[in-house]
């Protein structure tokens, strides 16, 4: 709409799959089709194309947040203890358009949790997720709550991780691009456009017949089986487990 009204010549854009017209898709003059085998990176650079730039068979980059040794350091300043495992958790997510059912059972994170005693877990979260961070962090005794601090902070504190677990989420990306090895936890969501970006990481997920269902669309996610976001409900916590196991013991 800002493009249209701004009465820009060239308005570049995707076609959507989904709620194309919803998405006022029609005031855009010069289109991409959208590939539902495509990350959302990939989509990106595809619109490259509509310049005239070839991108087929040209490799895409990692994702990349630019931290130096001293801002690494004063992140070290949250660490209880540097010998230890570090695992940085994110039990929430936006709750915008219903987007709170995108997060696991928190009652599953402090299993998660309890499993690995050996383990330091940083439980990150902003205000509206207290309620998760303080219910996991009252609920075990080998993890932190980071709430409500500045994203430069977050940022400083996740490069100390060695590992990050999270929902479907912004965090979920920001410790990719870190280079922490990251798990991402999916339900209603669809990994094949959102998973992270950066080697290593692992998706988990239960590969239900009716998941992914959200398709990022104007209409708030919505679930349309009688087991209400069974896909996250009942995902166990032995899953998670397993992939934390995997994820470090690839990258060791």
């Amino acid at each position: 709409i800002f493009s249209f009204l701004t009465l820009s010549k060239l308005r570049i854009g995707h076609s959507y799959l989904n709620q194309n017209t919803l998405q006022f898709n029609f005031l855009k003059n010069k289109t991409i089709k959208e590939d539902p085998i495509l990350h959302c990176v990939e989509e990106n650079v595809k619109l490259l194309e509509l310049f005239g730039i070839d991108t087929k068979d040209v490799p895409i980059p990692k994702l990349s947040i630019y931290i130096d040794e001293k801002m690494k350091l004063e992140g070290e300043e949250y660490i209880k203890d540097k010998n230890r495992v570090k695992v940085g958790l994110h039990p929430g997510s936006s709750r915008f358009k219903n987007h709170k059912y995108r997060r696991w059972k928190k009652e599953n994170f402090v299993k998660l949790i309890r499993h690995f005693k050996d383990f330091d877990f940083y439980v990150f979260g902003s205000k509206e997720e207290e309620d998760e961070v303080y219910y996991i962090t009252s609920n075990t005794t080998n993890s932190v709550p980071i709430v409500d601090i500045d994203i430069l902070n977050v940022i400083k504190i996740v490069s100390n991780m060695d590992l990050f677990v999270s929902n479907d989420s912004g965090l979920m990306h920001l410790a990719n691009a870190l280079n922490v090895p990251t798990i991402g936890i999916f339900g209603p969501t669809n990994p094949v456009w959102v998973r992270p970006w950066n080697e290593p990481y692992k998706v988990v997920r239960l590969n239900l017949d009716c998941s992914p269902c959200f398709v990022y669309s104007p209409k708030p996610l919505e679930c349309k089986i009688k087991d209400k976001y069974k896909c996250l409900n009942e995902l166990d916590e032995s899953l998670v487990i397993d992939a934390v196991k995997e994820l470090l013991q690839d990258v060791s």
